[in-house]
């Protein structure tokens, strides 16, 4: 059983952020199946400089998403959170771009000799395809999503507040060495799902095959998914669990 990081919810984590437990078992698992579909995509550089093909830009791209999700996971459990915000959109963008030049479109067979050229590829390429391709629904879902995260990259205020924590008389003050525990427990829910997009992305786009991902996530989570540690009022009485102990101290560690 994986850890419950892996679907948590963003505003759910910021409400109960005192997972701690869950999150060092996300981080193993995370750890441990990077490391494993890392060595799978080191093992196939076969390629040439002068190739120009659509295997090889998707190798890149996919190892430069899986990389930065691991460095992501490594800066988090460091409490470096602002560089972590930075590499939000950069996966997204690069999980995007990954299936944009894997399309049908004819745009995107010219896109990629452009990209080969080192010119850039620009979202709004990736959200016409989709407009095109699913409808006016999903490009106005990824241009909301690419909105969101395209905020960490330009560090808006309510971005910059993660940041801060909040004293007397309602005062904000910065503390870098303060865990701002609400922050860390929503950039975990949020690497979670981007873990999740970027493995679904090497099943279906990748040159790693689908046994080989099956293998290396079933290899990586650990048997005993670590159970919650806190839960709101609210939540209990949903569960039924208004009775019941639920501290810190009844979590079972892996």
């Amino acid at each position: 059983m994986a850890s419950i990081i892996w679907n948590r919810d963003p505003q759910e984590a910021m409400n109960n952020p005192y997972e701690y437990n869950s999150q060092m078992q996300f981080h193993r698992e995370a750890i441990t199946l990077s490391d494993k579909i890392g060595d799978l995509l080191i093992d196939k550089k076969r390629y040439s400089l002068e190739d120009r093909s659509l295997e090889k830009a998707t190798w890149m791209l996919q190892t430069d998403a899986l990389f930065a999700f691991r460095d992501s996971i490594v800066l988090l459990e460091q409490k470096k959170h602002k560089v972590v915000g930075r590499l939000f959109r950069d996966m997204l963008e690069t999980i995007d771009l990954i299936e944009y030049f894997n399309s049908t479109s004819n745009k995107a067979v010219t896109d990629l000799q452009e990209w080969y050229n080192d010119v850039p590829i620009m979202h709004k390429s990736y959200r016409d395809y989709i407009k095109k391709t699913f409808g006016d629904s999903s490009a106005d879902k990824r241009k909301s999503q690419h909105r969101i995260f395209s905020k960490f990259t330009h560090r808006t205020y309510k971005v910059l507040l993660y940041g801060y924590m909040l004293g007397r008389e309602n005062k904000i003050f910065y503390d870098e060495k303060s865990s701002l525990p609400q922050t860390i427990a929503m950039y975990y829910s949020l690497l979670g799902e981007f873990g999740l997009l970027i493995v679904d992305n090497l099943k279906t786009f990748g040159i790693l095959n689908t046994n080989e991902i099956d293998n290396s996530w079933n290899e990586s989570m650990e048997a005993f998914q670590i159970p919650r540690g806190y839960m709101s009022e609210e939540e209990k009485k949903f569960f039924g669990l208004e009775d019941e102990n639920i501290s810190p101290s009844n979590i079972v560690k892996g």
